[in-house]
């Protein structure tokens, strides 16, 4: 977890990031709470978003649109049916022939039923139900393939097998029958992404649970349009857990697939990490760690094969937490902070399109108002593979050694561009444990000792701490272990 300091730094990453990200736009405009997202890009380049809103204890669906790239938005329109029932996680895709099709979970007399909205280009057509009625029914996924069949995903739960997703395949005059392939297989198997490549195979993030008692893997779902068949699922780990809120699966130019996923390393108290992951035809690579302390990832790649990668990231200004989000890209893996929020910025969504990267989230003033904004990113015009950064990197070396240690630690760091560093040890719990650094230093390379001291001369406990450090609006932060 992570601290923002002084008012300098959020004056320093505003200033930059405005030079990169186009300045937030309001989407929604509603004194009402929100909550889950999702957008779409369709033929036109038009942006077509959906987001639950209203009234927390009866949530709707809205839906706007923007014919201008995002500068403008219509006025939201509730497109749910008018009810007494709660509609939440919408999904939504747009379609080669124009129409979309938005799916969510709808809460009917103590049980859920997932339920499909279309759109002719005209008019929104009345709600239809996919799925049987079940408790714990909830809309995970949409996608779809260059033939224009949509795949619906949702997650069930049945006993004594465990938590499983289904699907339907849907066109425009048909719905297929309920698919549920790992139904006798025990333990969970959910998907939480979906992307189809260009020959129509399925490439979806997801977790597994073999058993009741062991941990919930990332795992790597692959569904062969060929032979209509799902492949094992590969896990990527097996010794922590993988959660929902941070997985996501795009492919690389040739059409491979690659991995984030959140990474629980211990629950209490909350110790997470983002990691990454590509496949490269015959095996997936090893893990890499983006962050600690992460939440929502959501990625996509440009034509140069660079990955994008947006995450939720906690600072605390004093004691009042806040939650912004941090752009990543492969090209060195350094953090951008491009949101400003006083309170949480929340729930990304990442797309590109005739590269320029669109991000849609839900940015939070208090507990019951929230609103869903927009902003944008052209990237450069460059050919693909000539070496050129898409962002220069600001902290190069980062390094601590020994790791573990037990007196002292040896912390070192390279700047390619000057400005402000703060430099800090926070333990677990996201509480801030010393300031190393806090001072204007121009390009170079730098040494801190740390001797596991906290601001007080007091030694602290054995475990897992983090170094921080922010220069501007990038940051960077590396694991400790400490020893006695």
């Amino acid at each position: 977890m992570k601290s923002l300091l002084i008012v300098l730094a959020l004056l320093s990453m505003s200033s930059v990031f405005a030079q990169n990200w186009s300045q937030p736009i309001n989407v929604s405009n509603q004194d009402n709470t929100k909550n889950k997202l999702d957008f779409c890009v369709d033929n036109s380049g038009a942006i077509h978003c959906v987001w639950m809103g209203g009234d927390p204890i009866v949530y709707q669906i809205y839906y706007s649109r923007s014919n201008d790239s995002g500068l403008t938005w219509s006025i939201p329109l509730q497109i749910s049916d008018i009810d007494v029932y709660t509609r939440y996680y919408p999904k939504i895709i747009a379609a080669n022939s124009g129409r979309l099709l938005v799916t969510y979970t709808c809460t009917y007399e103590g049980t859920e039923t997932i339920r499909l909205k279309r759109f002719d280009g005209m008019v929104w057509g009345l709600e239809q139900t996919i799925s049987a009625s079940q408790i714990n029914s909830i809309n995970l996924a949409l996608a779809i393939d260059y033939c224009d069949r949509v795949y619906s995903f949702w997650q069930v739960y049945e006993n004594p097998n465990g938590y499983k997703f289904n699907y339907v395949v849907i066109s425009d005059d048909y719905i297929s029958q309920i698919q549920s392939p790992f139904s006798c297989s025990p333990g969970n198997n959910l998907v939480y992404s979906v992307v189809a490549d260009s020959i129509g195979n399925l490439h979806c993030s997801g977790s597994r649970r073999e058993t009741s008692n062991s941990v919930v893997n990332a795992c790597y779902y692959r569904y062969n349009i060929s032979n209509r068949e799902w492949l094992d699922p590969v896990s990527m780990m097996n010794q922590y857990n993988a959660y929902l809120d941070g997985s996501d699966v795009t492919l690389s130019r040739e059409g491979l697939p690659i991995m984030t996923w959140r990474e629980v390393l211990n629950q209490n108290p909350l110790n997470d990490r983002s990691q990454y992951s590509q496949f490269d035809g015959q095996s997936w690579s090893n893990p890499y760690t983006i962050s600690e302390d992460p939440w929502y990832q959501t990625m996509v790649v440009d034509a140069n094969n660079i990955v994008h990668l947006v995450q939720v990231e906690k600072f605390y200004s004093g004691s009042t937490l806040i939650k912004n989000l941090v752009y990543y890209t492969s090209d060195g893996w350094e953090g951008v902070i491009i949101t400003n929020s006083t309170n949480i910025a929340t729930f990304p969504e990442l797309r590109i399109c005739n590269n320029i990267l669109y991000i849609v989230y839900v940015n939070s003033i208090s507990v019951s108002v929230a609103d869903i904004f927009f902003m944008k990113r052209v990237l450069p015009n460059t050919s693909i593979n000539d070496g050129l950064n898409i962002d220069p990197v600001t902290i190069g070396l980062f390094t601590a050694y020994p790791n573990p240690f037990r007196e002292s630690i040896e912390i070192n760091y390279n700047l390619n561009i000057g400005g402000p560093v703060y430099l800090d040890i926070f333990n677990t719990r996201g509480q801030l444990v010393r300031t190393l650094c806090k001072e204007y230093k121009t390009s170079g390379t730098y040494t801190v000792m740390w001797n596991g001291c906290n601001e007080h001369g007091k030694i602290v406990s054995n475990g897992i701490y983090y170094c921080r450090i922010q220069v501007g609006n990038r940051v960077k932060t590396t694991k400790l272990v400490f020893v006695k």
